[in-house]
């Protein structure tokens, strides 16, 4: 992310500018005394009309987006083949104690077995309770149709709605529900050139009310963009809001496969949970433990065996390297980090 912001959107837009430079500079506006690399380096003219800045903008908008998409899936798909094909282990000390911890990422097999056997606890739990479901998508023409600035803000804006629903719940004496929500980037329809392909939107499952809000107050307080409510983005009733966000969410971020490579690399690149749930809906997936420890190193080894066989490996190296002794020299300034 920070290269696509300090470099990769700079790239972008003397692409376009140099583009423009024979239309612009040589056929319309010879008036512009420029080479064609000052002028690009110097940025848009600001002596141009008024209609062709405004037509510059859209286009560049448009170039944004799809260079955003393309970036984001390339980008994705060589961190998955790098993780799957390398286990990393973080080496850690705490006093005379110390031992080996295999970094997870959101991919890794480990995590996606408790993603799985989470939503399938909730199925089981809640399955045949009443529940509500709540899309919230994002008007693309706040955002001047810029898919970058919708990802950037729908996490900020996701959590005033949740916090503004609170008030009104306290207002009401009502106990809020407990709730499930995951982000989803829109495919697009053929029929609108996939216009919308990459936008975000949410879905929120609450649990035990089959009645969550009035659709006013709802679309007030998101003030984003459409709210449905126990449909789906083709009008289709969902019956079991329950199942239907618990399926998305194991299917989704799951499986690694084209039909979800878009949404899982944005979700990725822009750093936004998956999916998350109020507090004591369940068991943490990454539960929090006590006692500050000292991190010694970070230890590769190509994935393919079996986790214990990979941590015998490692200290077998680190007993080479460090010729021998029970531990490797002490670090002048370790990272403390909680185990």
């Amino acid at each position: 992310m920070n290269y696509y912001v300090s470099e990769k959107i700079e790239k972008i837009q003397k692409t376009l500018l140099s583009k423009r430079y024979n239309e612009w500079v040589l056929r319309d506006y010879p008036e512009i005394d420029s080479n064609e690399k000052s002028f690009v380096d110097s940025g848009l003219p600001t002596n141009l009309p008024l209609e062709v800045v405004i037509r510059y903008q859209q286009e560049l908008i448009k170039y944004k987006n799809a260079c955003l998409l393309d970036y984001s899936e390339k980008t994705f798909s060589r961190y998955i083949s790098a993780t799957h094909g390398t286990s990393t282990y973080l080496e850690w000390s705490n006093g005379e104690t110390s031992g080996l911890k295999k970094i997870e990422n959101r991919y890794s097999p480990s995590y996606v077995k408790k993603i799985v056997n989470r939503t399938n606890w909730l199925m089981w739990e809640y399955g045949n309770e009443n529940s509500c479901l709540l899309t919230l998508t994002i008007d693309p023409k706040k955002y001047n149709n810029d898919k970058f600035e919708m990802w950037k803000a729908i996490g900020l804006k996701y959590t005033n709605f949740i916090r503004k629903m609170k008030i009104w719940f306290k207002r009401h004496n009502r106990p809020f529900p407990p709730y499930l929500f995951g982000v989803e980037s829109m495919f697009g329809q053929e029929k609108n050139n996939y216009v919308s392909r990459g936008n975000p939107h949410i879905h929120v499952c609450f649990f035990n009310c089959k009645y969550f809000a009035p659709v006013e107050t709802i679309e007030k307080y998101w003030g984003q963009g459409f709210v449905k409510i126990n449909s789906t983005a083709d009008n289709e009733t969902v019956r079991y809001p329950i199942h239907y966000i618990t399926k998305y969410i194991t299917k989704t971020f799951t499986l690694n496969d084209p039909e979800n490579v878009l949404c899982q690399s944005l979700v990725w690149l822009f750093n936004k949970h998956s999916f998350d749930r109020s507090n004591g809906l369940i068991y943490p997936l990454n539960p929090k433990s006590t006692g500050d420890c000292y991190s010694n190193g970070l230890w590769s080894i190509p994935s393919g065996y079996q986790q214990f066989d990979e941590m015998v490996m490692i200290q077998d190296s680190i007993h080479s390297l460090f010729g021998g002794f029970k531990n490797p020299p002490p670090i002048e300034q370790g990272v403390v980090f909680n185990a």
